[in-house]
């Protein structure tokens, strides 16, 4: 039996370059709160990072507690915050035991501000229940309003418009050809039913739905 062949890789490297961004994100974000003295309103943040990655500078006792990954959460209890250009340290209690962490942006893997999270959901109505969701996207359908493309920074509807004719006609050609070989192919079906020529209309039919 032959290997299957690998898919090939990319010729840009998505994730590097998504990892980079993040990377400068937590370091920008974690400056400001240094050069601030805090971190502002409800905000707070949860950094994970690889343990074992060079650089990490962690208690014997976080090691052998989180061998491989690990997520700290930075609001209110954190001391002697140093953000640098390659990695920062801050310190934080663990159980009660203060514990100084170096951690390199190299070794970061997620970042996330709950704070931020709510403020979009909010924005989306997505806090609400989902009766009150789908009602108010019926309501917006009935006036064209589908709402903002984050991508586009567009509204949704002005995104999808160009693409409706082309949409319209694929839907036609569709119906013509299902109108065009369906109709003589249910009739020869319902004259033969149950004959050799009825099974293959069948299969045809399934093959063509499929």
């Amino acid at each position: 039996m032959n290997a299957e062949t690998p898919p090939p890789e990319s010729l840009i490297p998505y994730d590097d370059i998504v990892q980079e961004a993040l990377r400068s994100v937590v370091r920008r974000v974690l400056g400001d709160i240094e050069a601030a003295g805090g971190l502002p309103g409800n905000h707070h943040f949860y950094i994970a990072f690889k343990t074992r990655a060079p650089g990490v500078d962690l208690p014997k006792h976080l090691h052998e507690r989180y061998p491989d990954e690990m997520t700290i959460v930075i609001q209110h209890r954190y001391w002697d915050l140093q953000v640098g250009e390659e990695r920062f340290s801050i310190g934080l209690s663990f159980n009660q035991v203060p514990a100084k962490l170096t951690i390199p942006y190299s070794a970061v893997t997620g970042f996330v501000d709950p704070a931020e999270k709510a403020q979009i959901e909010k924005e989306l109505g997505l806090d609400q229940p989902i009766a009150v969701q789908y009602f108010d996207w019926i309501k917006g359908l009935l006036v064209w309003d589908l709402g903002f493309s984050y991508v586009s920074e567009m509204p949704a509807i002005d995104e999808l418009g160009p693409r409706i004719p082309i949409t319209a006609k694929l839907a036609g050609l569709a119906l013509g050809f299902s109108v065009l070989f369906g109709l003589p192919l249910g009739v020869i079906s319902a004259v033969k039913q149950d004959t050799a020529l009825d099974y293959t209309m069948r299969i045809i039919s399934l093959s063509g739905l499929s």
